[in-house]
């Protein structure tokens, strides 16, 4: 696989850390007061009312947990953010975007947890822009963030929530399979490793059925594999890094394989690092290579930014020394070139999304700020 070609290759990007300006590729960040002391927790984009521009979603625990839909007016620009969830709902984490009823209208599937206890909160879309009281389906304790797929292939779409807690199988995924109506079967739970932070879904072994990577606190990222029946085997679970966070899938290496990218937490013995994992094809990765990045890097977002075929990697660098956005350009063979950081002044990027915001074809990024702010970065193109 030329790993040693690949490794080389990075540690001569090492020595060029400032790397040439990808700045010229995003106009001026613009920046959207969600609620004063806001402080986002995730962040998910989508048509909420049908007129064929994505909206956002994002969630807050401080001060009010709610959701709040931003919609987009088609040019890169939001309007201003309303707020979701009954007062019931005490914690509000992660948050998912998906056709929940088959109604053709897009829904919301919120990890949280209210006066009942924890559980995933399903808010269904009324298609324009407004959402339905929340109906809550326990998901185990302490859910901190949800995906949706159809995990038994009914054409239903299905959860994956992610619990937080050590007392869950040692932490685990909640999978509650889809009625087809915007109701949930009772969920089961699959463990994954030590405290799991962050999830993702993607087919890891090439048989069109989807399954669920993990990072966890310790020092493995697992992947469980889908049965297609809605179930799924013991987690494969590939030593990657200290308490691997952030978690993010592609194909760097153009060979059809999916692959992982994480950054790693500060810990005593290591300092932040960002690390690529390349999946065999089985569920399983090869040993993780690390990207030269700037000190402490948060969240991630993966997508061909500069419409080369190959894809890219931003990643959110807090105020410490610099603060924005952290661009590797892929090259398609697992190796990057080092574009740079494009600065927003924001100051801990806790939360990513990529779509196209402004019809241009281009894909544009979305971050929440640590602050009270979402960050809109549209992509121009001028790079190419």
């Amino acid at each position: 696989m030329k790993l040693a070609l690949r490794l080389s290759s990075l540690s001569i990007l090492a020595s060029v850390l400032s790397g040439a300006s990808f700045a010229g590729q995003f106009a001026p960040v613009s920046k959207y007061e969600v609620a004063t002391g806001f402080s986002g927790y995730s962040v998910s984009l989508a048509d909420f009312n049908g007129d064929g521009v994505l909206d956002l979603a994002t969630t807050t625990e401080i001060p009010d947990s709610r959701v709040w839909i931003m919609l987009g007016n088609g040019d890169g620009t939001f309007q201003t953010a309303k707020a979701y969830v009954g007062s019931n709902v005490a914690i509000v984490r992660g948050v998912a975007a998906g056709d929940l009823n088959k109604d053709g209208k897009i829904d919301l599937a919120v990890a949280s947890s209210d006066s009942d206890g924890f559980a995933v909160n399903i808010l269904l879309g009324n298609g324009d822009g407004t959402f339905g009281a929340p109906l809550a389906y326990a998901a185990g304790p302490f859910p901190t963030a949800v995906a949706v797929g159809d995990f038994n292939r009914d054409g239903n779409a299905d959860l994956a929530v992610l619990s937080s807690d050590g007392g869950f199988a040692k932490g685990g995924v909640a999978v509650l399979l889809g009625n087809g109506d915007g109701s949930f079967q009772r969920y089961v739970s699959y463990s994954a490793g030590v405290n799991p932070n962050s999830i993702e879904i993607a087919d890891f072994n090439g048989d069109a059925i989807p399954d669920i990577v993990v990072g966890t606190t310790g020092s493995v990222v697992s992947v469980l594999l889908g049965n297609g029946d809605g179930t799924f085997q013991k987690a494969i679970r590939d030593k990657i890094g200290v308490n691997p966070h952030y978690i993010g899938v592609g194909d760097f290496n153009n060979d059809g394989k999916v692959d992982v990218i994480t950054t790693l937490e500060n810990t005593a013995t290591q300092q932040n690092k960002v690390v690529i994992a390349l999946g065999k094809g089985d569920g399983s990765f090869q040993p993780p290579i690390t990207l030269p990045v700037p000190p402490k890097p948060q969240a991630t977002a993966v997508a061909d930014f500069n419409l080369d075929g190959f894809q890219d990697i931003a990643i959110g660098i807090p105020k410490t020394p610099l603060d924005g956005i952290y661009f590797l350009l892929g090259r398609g063979n697992a190796s990057f070139t080092q574009a740079g950081t494009y600065a927003t002044g924001g100051l801990v990027p806790t939360a990513t999304a990529v779509g196209d915001l402004n019809g241009d074809g281009y894909p544009d990024l979305v971050m929440l700020d640590g602050g009270d702010s979402v960050e809109v970065l549209l992509n121009t193109g001028a790079s190419r």
